[in-house]
């Protein structure tokens, strides 16, 4: 597993569940997984919200852009 023996793993979860303490270990991998779930669905191409919020940040933008009467953007 990624180079990892079980010793090492359990040694780095120790000093992880000391620095953090066990109040916020479950809210921490639980946004872990929320993370990882959604980046997976970004990849898939499953998550329409980011085609939507993008799409309304452009429209709501207040950006001026100068463009000539052909209809091509002034660099």
């Amino acid at each position: 597993m990624f180079g990892i023996s079980m010793p090492e793993l359990l040694i780095i979860l120790l000093i992880v569940f000391i620095f953090f303490g066990a109040g916020k270990l479950p809210k921490m991998m639980s946004d872990l997984g929320k993370g990882m779930r959604s980046f997976k669905r970004s990849l898939n191409g499953d998550d329409a919200s980011v085609e939507t919020t993008g799409q309304g940040a452009i429209e709501g933008s207040n950006v001026a852009v100068n463009i000539k009467k052909d209809g091509t953007p002034v660099a």
